[in-house]
């Protein structure tokens, strides 16, 4: 990804964020606390997914050359 698109992303995530938080007069730091550990899970368990997939892929590739 370049720098340029890399900003255009990051833009319109904080355009979407910021009117979230506009638009909810109940809205709480605590909230953006929750907000942040949710999607650096989500992330976490996303990554570790594609890794068990890799492996089994390749094992299953390997047992199909032999």
């Amino acid at each position: 990804m370049t720098d340029k698109k890399a900003l255009e992303v990051c833009r319109l995530y904080n355009a979407v964020i910021s009117a979230i938080i506009v638009a909810d007069a109940g809205w709480a730091l605590d909230d953006g606390y929750r907000n942040i550990l949710a999607t650096m899970d989500i992330t976490e368990d996303g990554a570790m997914r594609n890794v068990i997939g890799q492996q089994a892929e390749a094992s299953i590739k390997e047992r199909m050359l032999e």
